[in-house]
Parts: C-alpha cells; structure tokens; sequence
C-alpha cells in the first residue's frame, strides 16, 4: 500500500510539473494583439519574449538574447517598427517591475505560463543600472524568480513593458 502511495504522490507532482503555471498572485487580463495587463501594476506587458512574434495564440520565432547595451537599443528599433497595438512607448522594465510578474508558486519558468507562454527559465534584463559597479545591471532569472546583479556584457532575455 505505501508503494502505491508513493508511486501515485510521483506521478501527481510530475503532472503538476507538465501542466502550464498560472501565477497565485495576479490576474491578466489578455489581449488579442500578443500582450497582457497586469491588473495588480497596473502595466502593460509583451506576452512573448523580444525576438518571438505573437501568432495563432502562441509565441512563435525564437527569443533573442542581448547584451544590455544591445537590449537598450533593441527597445528603441522595436517602437520605431514592430511594436504591437499601435503603441510605441514600449521599454526594459525596471527590476521592480520585472520582479512583480514572479510567480512565486511556480518553478522552471517561475511565471504564468498562460499570460507569458515560452519564457525561458534563464535571466532577463531591467533597465536598472548597479549603483557601485559601472558595468553591472540587474536581471530576473526565471528559472526560479530571485533577482541577479549581471555583467552588461552578458547575453540575457528581453521581456518589454510600457505604461497604462
């Protein structure tokens, strides 16, 4: 009996594992142009990562990685021709901000996987710089949500933001 027990408790977990993540803490609201709003914030967040497009419901292409430097100008290139929506206010969130679509009862990618499908369980940038080191910016690596001070010249994850 406790091995049926304990072989029913793994095959639960990894159920649990395989299904998509939905965050615990916030509610999105979707939109049909491959973005979401973060009803808690009060931000409006890309859906895909910088490099995937939004097609047939699901991020499709690859997410690019950048160095910040690259990431920064990136941003800029994205508002001048493929923005989403018709906005063009789009930008790195901040590392508050990026750190507020965490979803803390998820793991491997710590985020709702139904508001943000195919995010990579690795780092992303924010446009906030480090104080005490000229070549330091901060970033959220999604494999389990904590906050890491990152090289510039690292190669990293974009994931846009903008204001409501």
């Amino acid at each position: 009996m406790k091995l049926f027990i304990l072989l029913f408790a793994s095959f639960a977990f990894s159920l649990q594992l395989s299904a998509a993540c939905v965050s615990n803490k916030h509610e999105f609201e979707e939109n049909k142009n491959g973005t979401v709003i973060d009803k808690k914030s009060q931000l409006m967040w890309m859906k895909c990562s910088l490099g995937a497009t939004w097609e047939n419901n699901t991020c499709a292409g690859s997410a690019l990685k950048y160095d910040w430097k690259n990431a920064v100008y990136s941003v800029s290139i994205f508002n001048d021709y493929t923005a989403p929506g018709g906005y063009s206010d789009w930008r790195l969130p901040t590392i508050k901000e990026l750190e507020t679509i965490v979803a803390s009862n998820c793991v491997n990618p710590a985020i709702d996987e139904k508001a943000f499908p195919a995010t990579r369980s690795s780092g992303y940038w924010s446009i906030t710089e480090d104080a005490s080191y000229d070549y330091g910016a901060y970033l959220v690596f999604f494999l389990h949500g904590k906050p890491y001070l990152s090289n510039k010249q690292a190669e990293w994850f974009v994931r846009l933001v903008r204001n409501l």
